[in-house]
């Protein structure tokens, strides 16, 4: 079963509130009418300053995120939110990592496997990483869905050798 993913709620990030006090202990945010009041917590930051977080309303931890649901504003953890790739099967991320390769490379988005060539001012060395990435990446992929193919047929009875 896959959890809900931080893109399906509105968030909050206190890092696009550049202008805050030093000294700001609480930020008031207004939802749907609703008005309600986060708290603000400051670190001190190596090369001076601070930086600012917000502490949960649910759980006091402190996050540079929070989000909206139909329960009020919390963390991620409190909504056991998880991200998208975190809900990835293994050959969904295959796919993934294999696009990822053909977009470094300048490839277009065709079929897997089938390559393409050496973008102009792309070094050898790192052409022939990148290629050999995606083939494995590829390779995964295939075997994944070959294999969840094989077993289909075998689950309906269907004789894959004789057919």
């Amino acid at each position: 079963m896959t959890r809900p993913t931080v893109n399906r709620l509105q968030k909050i990030d206190i890092r696009q509130h550049k202008n805050l006090d030093q000294d700001v202990r609480a930020i008031q945010i207004t939802i749907n009418g609703v008005v309600q009041i986060v708290k603000v917590i400051t670190t001190p930051c190596n090369y001076g300053g601070v930086r600012h977080w917000f502490a949960c309303p649910n759980c006091s931890r402190k996050c540079c995120i929070i989000y909206n649901a139909n329960k009020g504003l919390a963390c991620r953890s409190c909504y056991r939110l998880c991200y998208p790739i975190e809900n990835e099967t293994k050959t969904d991320r295959a796919v993934t990592q294999a696009w990822k390769m053909r977009r470094k490379l300048g490839w277009e988005f065709g079929p897997i496997g089938v390559q393409g060539t050496r973008p102009k001012h792309m070094q050898q060395k790192t052409f022939e990483k990148l290629v050999k990435s995606e083939r494995s990446y590829s390779h995964a992929y295939w075997n994944d869905t070959s294999s969840l193919l094989y077993r289909t047929f075998i689950k309906f009875g269907v004789d894959t050798y004789n057919d």
